[in-house]
């Protein structure tokens, strides 16, 4: 579905012909966003960094290519995260 870019961690290339629905990674974020209180901390600022709002109904309203991108940008962060270095 995606390619990621190794010095960013972002996702580029992203194909969605591939992908039959977002709906697992709808609820992969959330159940991430529930048990992590960092997780949710970046999950929601990479929402709001896009004047979206972290609701499971605007992410179904979503394209799967916008919300892939979101996914690769949070994606990103917790790789950061997991290191320990900061941004």
């Amino acid at each position: 579905i995606v390619k990621a870019d190794k010095k960013t961690n972002a996702f580029k290339d992203i194909d969605v012909s591939n992908l039959s629905t977002v709906k697992p990674f709808i609820e992969a974020l959330f159940i991430a966003s529930e048990e992590s209180k960092p997780v949710k901390k970046i999950v929601k600022s990479v929402f709001e960094s896009h004047d979206i709002k972290f609701k499971k109904k605007t992410c179904k309203k979503m394209d799967a290519t916008t919300f892939i991108s979101l996914y690769g940008e949070i994606y990103g962060k917790l790789l950061i995260l997991r290191t320990g270095i900061e941004e």
